[in-house]
């Protein structure tokens, strides 16, 4: 009876050491997750499970901390292995469905988010995800719905703001898709994508000073190329030229060889009257993308503009010339492009449609040369809008 009393009480003991070793690795991993190093933290569940190979919790943690560390396949098995032994474990069908939605499963991350929903309806956080995976897969009225319940559960939930209005500004609901935002800032003011969004809708609808405001929103909290640019195409709506100009420069700082950054700018200089300084934007343009056909356009406009055309289509520069020949053919090739499908459509239309209808070799003759000169109609026309539309810029 003794010694029985006495192997007991070693179980016991070995027991209670198993438990606080376990404990103590546990609230190690923990830590070590939380200060980002994902890999200690994977040696401290795999000591776990060294005592405890059907420890569910240990499983799921590995296959976190895997997931973080973007080893999606090694995470799937630590995570399929906790639900094998825990199957209503939360956390785990979460963590699962994480993976999957990075390996593009979505069917199978939403049957994931779908049991999560099942263990805690009250979380918002399924309700996001399992919108996001029913977005991707285009039942966008099933994925608004999660959403919805996702801010009715959690006003604070700003993924789901953001997602909902993705959705409304997909289907060109610009004002609902503001109004997603306005909600989501409202919880969440410290991120400089969000007032940019916000700023894009705002111009969008043509409030352009308030757009203006939600960009420098963004820029206190980021100075970003993207920014600066919203900001100097708002101000140039608003007949601020200069400080656009100003705003063009920040970017450039940020993004010194996009074309469209020395392309905007010129646009501002022209609008001041600065035809010498727009053209040598839009040259520096077309130097870091030689097929930019609107700079091409734009250059050649402001040449017109500034009285300069002639000298430069006719200039016996080397270089000059090859710059001609560089903006001729943007232009052309811009013509063939997007006005030669229609003009061919128009003038077979009307030849066919006349050559029908009289059905002789001389009125033959007739409809070829009015199918021609429907489509140079149409053409002029075409070019006459290019040109308003670059002397609005």
């Amino acid at each position: 009876y003794q010694s029985l009393t006495l192997l007991f009480c070693e179980c016991m003991r070995e027991d209670h050491d198993r438990f606080m070793a376990v404990s103590s690795l546990l609230n190690q991993g923990h830590e070590l997750m939380k200060s980002g190093e994902s890999n200690a933290a994977i040696a401290c569940w795999e000591q776990v499970l060294d005592l405890e190979p059907e420890c569910a919790e240990a499983w799921q943690l590995r296959g976190e901390s895997l997931r973080q560390l973007g080893q999606w396949e090694a995470a799937l098995v630590s995570f399929n292995r906790s639900l094998e032994l825990e199957p209503e474990r939360y956390e785990t069908w979460m963590g699962r469905g994480l993976v999957l939605k990075e390996m593009t499963r979505t069917q199978e991350a939403l049957t994931s988010f779908n049991e999560a929903l099942q263990l805690a309806p009250e979380r918002s956080q399924p309700w996001v995800r399992r919108g996001e995976m029913l977005q991707q897969l285009h039942r966008y009225r099933k994925a608004m719905e999660c959403y919805d319940r996702a801010v009715e559960l959690n006003p604070m939930e700003v993924e789901a703001w953001r997602r909902r209005a993705g959705i409304f500004w997909n289907l060109n609901r610009v004002e609902a898709a503001l109004d997603s935002y306005d909600r989501l800032l409202k919880h969440n003011p410290d991120y400089a994508e969000d007032w940019n969004s916000h700023g894009n809708l705002l111009y969008c609808l043509q409030r352009f000073e308030a757009a203006i405001a939600s960009y420098d929103q963004a820029l206190a909290l980021k100075s970003e190329a993207q920014f600066w640019t919203n900001r100097a195409a708002t101000l140039r709506k608003v007949g601020q030229d200069e400080a656009a100009i100003a705003s063009y420069d920040e970017a450039l700082k940020l993004e010194p060889t996009d074309p469209k950054l020395w392309h905007g700018r010129g646009l501002a200089l022209r609008k001041l009257g600065r035809f010498e300084g727009a053209i040598a934007q839009f040259e520096k343009a077309l130097q870091l993308r030689p097929d930019f056909m609107s700079a091409s356009r734009s250059k050649l406009f402001t040449l017109i503009k500034a009285k300069q055309l002639n000298r430069y289509l006719f200039s016996r520069n080397p270089i000059e010339k090859e710059k001609i020949w560089n903006d001729l053919q943007n232009i052309f090739n811009a013509i063939v492009r997007t006005k030669l499908p229609t003009i061919v459509v128009i003038a077979l239309s009307v030849f066919f449609s006349l050559h029908n209808f009289y059905g002789i070799a001389f009125y033959e003759i007739v409809s070829r040369l009015t199918a021609i000169g429907a489509a140079s109609i149409f053409l002029i026309i075409s070019l006459i809008g290019d040109w308003n539309d670059e002397a609005n810029r």
